[in-house]
């Protein structure tokens, strides 16, 4: 079902709540089965719609479709092909826009106009646990936009944008994990005119990222932080008290063993996908993306328990490549307290 169709089939006079809103990358379908799954164990008085944006048949097989209707019933899929971007966005061919870039994403503009349904939404990335009840965010109603505030600067992502610019020392925002509400006044328009201004200029860091920050720069639209306990990025050992744990960068739970390792529960959820009969090989890869240069980020993932033993089974593939030798020499001879099966322990 296209947008346009959607929204007038399900107008009313009364708003519903509340609905998730995830994007299919490509036709990587396995990630956003996980995230769907993560979300239903954890949030377990969730009722609300779920919108998957697709790039239509092409990206999404029948029998995905089809089993993840059966593990949730309230999904709606709306379609966002290539031909549907390139007609109604463009302009988005240049160094960082190239042809393998998944126009898909730039389906989250159009996720505003879905305020006229919802009182509010929640946009997630398809790299990320539901770690906890995500109802929790229906506490931000009444702040138009929340999200996380990133490190870097609009001028320092769009190297075009004029130094003296009144946005270009804004922060930009996180849109891995987005709330929005209808007491924001941006709709798809707004994100499409700033889209055909600066996506041709030269740029750095996610392209749909990059304009909302812009855009909601423009407008003067105040973000609020989300607190980590919210939304956890990076993944340091703070991550297992927030609602959503984010991977980080290029590294995602299905391409690095780093993080296989680390997130068991993502495991999980990836075996359980594969039981109902839906898509997705790993290909996992002991290469170091842009995981977190700081020893004590990466090595605190791992001082949690049952995650231990499966680490140091591989750490020697890492170990010179990501820890202090001092640091690595103290973590091998620290005792950790091990609970086994039938409650024995291991020191």
């Amino acid at each position: 079902m296209n947008l346009t169709s959607f929204i007038n089939s399900n107008i009313s006079i009364k708003k519903r709540e509340l609905a998730i809103f995830l994007v299919c990358r490509g036709d990587l379908f396995y990630p956003l089965a996980t995230t769907l799954l993560s979300l239903l164990e954890n949030s377990p008085e969730f009722n609300h719609d779920i919108i998957i944006a697709t790039g239509g048949d092409a990206y999404i097989s029948n029998n995905d479709k089809q089993i993840v209707s059966q593990i949730y019933s309230n999904i709606h899929f709306l379609e966002f092909s290539d031909e549907f971007i390139i007609k109604n966005i463009g302009g988005f061919m240049n160094n960082y826009f190239k042809p393998s870039t998944p126009l898909q994403l730039l389906s989250r503009y159009y996720a505003f106009d879905l305020l006229s349904i919802y009182k509010q939404i929640i946009l997630l990335d398809t790299d990320v646990i539901i770690n906890k009840d995500i109802n929790e965010f229906k506490s931000f109603y009444g702040s138009g936009v929340a999200a996380r505030k990133t490190t870097w600067k609009i001028k320092d992502h769009i190297y075009s944008v004029n130094p003296n610019s009144p946005i270009a020392n804004d922060y930009g925002v996180n849109v891995g994990v987005l709330y929005i509400d209808d007491t924001c006044s941006l709709k798809s328009q707004s994100f499409i005119e700033t889209h055909q201004i600066y996506a041709p200029m030269e740029q750095v860091g996610g392209p749909e990222e990059n304009i909302i920050s812009v855009c909601l720069s423009l407008n003067r639209i105040q973000c609020i932080e989300l607190p980590y306990n919210y939304h956890s990025y990076y993944t340091t050992a703070k991550c297992d008290d927030a609602i959503v744990i984010h991977s980080c960068r290029r590294d995602k739970f299905w391409n690095s063993n780093f993080l296989f390792y680390a997130f068991p529960k993502w495991r999980d959820y990836f075996n359980e996908w594969k039981k109902l009969g839906g898509s997705g090989n790993l290909n996992l890869s002991e290469k170091l993306y842009d995981f977190p240069k700081e020893s004590w980020k990466i090595t605190s993932i791992f001082v949690r328990e049952h995650r231990w033993i499966n680490f140091w089974k591989t750490v020697t593939k890492y170990d010179l490549k990501i820890y202090p030798l001092e640091l690595s020499n103290r973590l091998k001879t620290r005792s950790f307290k091990m609970y086994l099966v039938g409650g024995a322990t291991l020191d």
